[in-house]
């Protein structure tokens, strides 16, 4: 149900971006205001998924003894989805703490800004991976194998080709924001990294998604 997921992250983050822009507006700067304005869109989002897949919430028949074994497998295979992706989280957090205890705040904002811009292209990248992993899951295994030169071509093209776009792109930054021209410097050192972390989103990780192969993916 990929059209449903997509208008619950677009809920959420409207709701939430929306209410935070009204709360700035009306001169409330509290990051409380802001994380229970955050909490109050992911509830709607909640409530809007629970709506969409009443079917399966308000089903009568239960069968505890099959939800319990089907339970089992998805988290066998489910913390090793958690822990996979939280990993690369967790060099990008501790990269930011180690900045803010160790330099001055300034130098924590330029290289903040950079990795927050390349998060941004991330999670755009991986929203495209989130459509391209059904598709995959529905081929053939013998196609898959087949498929796989013919998309990495393609992603590889698409991503070195943006890389075009890396000089007037700083140059439209540092006039919009003069202040943090040094930090358009660390993007050099980022770009080349989010350029491999993409290529890894939509291949690498949804192919041993398809193929199974969480412990692969846990691994690496």
């Amino acid at each position: 149900r990929i059209k449903e997921y997509s208008l619950t992250i677009v809920l959420w983050r409207l709701v939430s971006v929306g209410f935070s822009i009204l709360a700035v507006l009306c001169g409330m700067k509290s990051y409380i205001m802001l994380i229970l304005l955050d909490v109050a869109g992911r509830v709607l989002s909640l409530v809007y998924v629970m709506f969409c897949c009443k079917d399966i919430m308000f089903f009568k028949k239960r069968n505890i003894q099959l939800a319990v074994t089907e339970g089992k497998k998805a988290i066998q295979s489910g913390y090793k989805l958690l822990f996979a992706p939280l990993a690369g989280t967790v060099i990008i957090g501790i990269t930011r703490w180690c900045i803010e205890n160790h330099w001055n705040i300034t130098t924590f904002a330029e290289v903040t800004l950079t990795i927050s811009i390349a998060n941004v292209f991330l999670q755009c990248i991986n929203a495209v991976a989130v459509t391209l992993f059904p598709a995959l899951r529905r081929t053939d295994k013998n196609e898959l194998f087949k498929l796989y030169p013919v998309i990495n071509s393609v992603v590889v093209m698409g991503l070195f080709g943006c890389m075009i776009f890396y000089y007037p792109m700083t140059k439209l930054l540092i006039w919009w924001l003069p202040q943090y021209e040094a930090s358009m410097g660390y993007a050099a050192f980022l770009l080349p990294i989010c350029v491999y972390e993409c290529k890894s989103s939509i291949l690498v990780s949804t192919y041993l998604k398809t193929l199974r192969e969480e412990k692969i993916l846990f691994r690496i």
